[in-house]
């Protein structure tokens, strides 16, 4: 019953989204959750070795300048 499931590998998010019948997951682009997520841009940012400086990075990079 998990609506949304993202993995990440190989310095890429996959997303999958379970489908109408909720049986079944489907791989999907974007997230149905979060539509004005840019996981290109949020990509750069997951360094598991710099994981805070990366978050505080990445929140920089959401204020309009």
């Amino acid at each position: 019953g998990i609506a949304e499931v993202w993995f990440w590998q190989d310095g890429n998010f996959s997303l999958y989204r379970l489908d109408a019948t909720g049986t079944t997951y489907e791989a999907t682009p974007q997230s149905q959750l979060f539509p004005d997520l840019d996981l290109a841009t949020l990509a750069q940012y997951v360094q598991p070795n710099t994981e805070p400086q990366a978050i505080r990075q990445f929140r920089r990079s959401l204020r309009p300048n």
